[in-house]
């Protein structure tokens, strides 16, 4: 049984398996049944089903199982030979999201499997949003809010406001609306407040017909807005190594226009041991700098770091500035604050995706971003990287993202432990006493524990590089590594995928490769993917089965498949876009005829 998290749009989830095939000697039955362990209610799903070895008919069901009944998933599958194949099926409505059980049973004359497994079913919810035009509102002003609903594709779902009210600090319900339709998902309200009205927090209270209840919160006071702002502007963060930093100062009045008069700027760094019998200079060294505002209300101080000894451990690791304006023609001042933080790491290497665990004789794939000490990607430039255990050493250059994707070859490891790790630069530390700091490269390391399996067999998906653009063909791409011992009873191997997006299976398919070497026993094979969001809807990816007929269809058993290219892979691919849910295919209906309804792929009903 398979299990999914809902994943975010943006994701698709590649799931590859693989089953040997065509040996010499008779295998018993097995069978597999791939559900998503999370439904949706009214929205097509799929289920597929593996079914190999058989020496009879046997039928297939599905049902979901709860207290308060039973469901059938689809009709009856009566299957004769080896099946892959993946089944339409759409949830009817539940009162509330719940958790069932699903059932899977095959049934022949002389085998027979069940399987019963816990799984979600999740009813349509609506994503309902209660916004007002500000947080602060003055006695006798007038609150302007409204309501957005979205549904789980955040697109805008028109439904009904049972019951919305507001109430004051003290419980009053003030005023209330009934039934609003909201209009593209969205209806917009108006409340005046009295002249002397209780001030405090009110509450808007939305009760939606579908029964989500969302609150919002606004405070009513009396308050003063400043007559401007002052805004200084600093880098968050600064190494040891910096020279020299921008400071930047604005006075803005609150209408947005910019404040005439005269700047001052103070920067300073605190004493770890401040003392308070001398004053400010004993607590901090700080140096001032003053200057007339442009004609924007502005004024930028490049401030030398050497005064500031960036590198002297007794002082606090933080720059702090303080800044004052007084305003021309009235004397009004008002002060700004900002910080900058001082780090000794030059340059940090961190692990962006690496596996937990190894499988011997498959290439190890892990990435790593090289930052400077602000956090911002560096590109072009060298990464070392090494695994003692697989003795390799390698390096490789980042991209434009500060990125580097590479990968291991396992072959012939035997411990128990894999430990990747990656420098850009050496660290070099200085003795030369406590006082002072040294600059840091910070290394990375990463460890893996080998894959156990029985059948000294593996399979690995090998993931994309970054994120696949819309409109091209792209291929997954994975390694295998069979046991030898299977050599002299196998003929061909089948590779079985999913293409998953949101938690729901979206496209199915299988690749045949014939074995016949002892070197056919380890290579990688590939799948084309479908091009952009729309892709689905145009076509199939190549590769994808025909459905197989049903009991009261006519034809059963086996679907073959389409050739393939020529490679495999990936554990997760990322998209910039979600391709849609393949939509039920239309009837074919003859001249002067309409399709009755969307079919099942299995059918054929036309309306004269």
């Amino acid at each position: 049984m398979g299990s999914y998290k809902l994943l975010p749009s943006s994701l698709i989830c590649f799931l590859l398996f693989l089953v040997p095939t065509k040996t010499s000697t008779p295998a018993q039955p097995q069978y597999m049944v791939l559900v998503p362990s999370l439904l949706h209610v009214g929205t097509e799903e799929r289920g597929c089903v593996l079914v190999r070895n058989l020496n009879e008919t046997v039928t297939v069901r599905a049902a979901l199982e709860s207290i308060r009944e039973n469901r059938s998933l689809f009709r009856d599958l009566e299957v004769e030979k080896d099946l892959f194949n993946c089944v339409q099926f759409t949830i009817p409505p539940i009162p509330t999201s719940e958790v069932m059980f699903l059932t899977i049973q095959v049934k022949g004359e002389t085998h027979e499997f069940k399987k019963r497994s816990t799984v979600m079913i999740k009813n349509k919810q609506s994503l309902v949003f209660v916004q007002t035009d500000k947080p602060i509102y003055k006695p006798g002003q007038t609150v302007q809010f409204r309501v957005v609903s979205l549904d789980e594709t955040f697109r805008p779902l028109d439904e009904v406001i049972r019951l919305l009210y507001i109430q004051d600090p003290k419980g009053n319900r003030l005023g209330q609306w009934q039934n609003l339709q909201l209009d593209t998902g969205l209806q917009q309200l108006t409340f005046p407040l009295a002249s002397e009205p209780p001030l405090g927090s009110y509450s808007i209270t939305v009760q939606m017909e579908s029964g989500v209840t969302v609150r919002h919160q606004f405070t009513v006071e009396e308050f003063v807005l400043p007559k401007f702002e002052v805004q200084v502007t600093m880098p968050k963060v600064i190494t040891i190594m910096e020279q020299e930093l921008n400071v930047s100062v604005c006075g803005l009045y609150t209408f947005g226009k910019p404040v005439p008069g005269l700047g001052t700027l103070q920067v300073c760094r605190e004493y770890l041991e401040p003392s308070s019998c001398h004053g400010r200079e004993s607590e901090a060294f700080c140096e001032t700098f003053s200057h007339q505002l442009n004609s924007n209300g502005c004024f930028t101080q490049l401030v030398k770091t050497k005064a500031f000894q960036l590198r002297r451990q007794e002082y606090e690791m933080k720059l702090e500035a303080e800044a004052k304006i007084q305003e021309e023609g009235t004397g009004v001042e008002l002060k700004g604050k900002a910080s900058s933080s001082i780090t000794r790491t030059i340059t940090k290497l961190s692990f962006v995706r690496a596996d937990s665990h190894f499988r011997p004789g498959i290439p190890f794939f892990a990435q790593v971003r090289l930052t400077d000490g602000k956090g911002v990607p560096m590109p072009n430039k060298i990464v070392f990287i090494t695994a003692n255990e697989a003795k390799h050493q390698s390096n490789a250059t980042t991209d434009e993202q500060g990125l580097v994707q590479f990968s291991i070859n396992t072959t012939g490891m035997t411990g128990k432990s894999l430990t990747v790790s990656v420098k850009h630069q050496d660290h070099r530390p200085c003795y030369d006493g406590y006082r002072w700091l040294s600059a840091e490269h910070a290394a990375a390391q990463h460890t893996a524990r080998p894959v156990f399996s029985r059948s000294e067999s593996y399979v690995r998906l090998a993931p994309a590089p970054g994120r696949l653009p819309c409109h091209q063909e792209h291929y997954a791409q994975a390694h295998y590594l069979l046991s030898r011992a299977l050599l002299p009873q196998l003929s061909e191997l089948v590779f079985y995928y999913l293409v998953m997006a949101k938690g729901s299976i979206l496209w199915s398919g299988r690749q045949t490769l014939a074995v016949a070497r002892e070197e056919d026993l380890q290579g990688q094979i590939s799948v084309s993917l479908p091009r952009g969001p729309r892709a689905g809807a145009r076509r199939a990816p190549r590769g994808l089965q025909r459905p197989a007929r049903r009991r009261d269809g006519g034809r059963r058993g086996q679907v073959r498949d389409r050739a393939l290219p020529a490679q495999l892979g990936g554990a997760e691919l990322r998209a910039r876009a979600e391709p849609p849910r393949p939509r039920a295919r239309a009837c074919a209906c003859p001249p002067r005829a309409r399709p009755c309804a969307p079919c099942a792929p299995w059918t054929r009903a036309c309306c004269s």
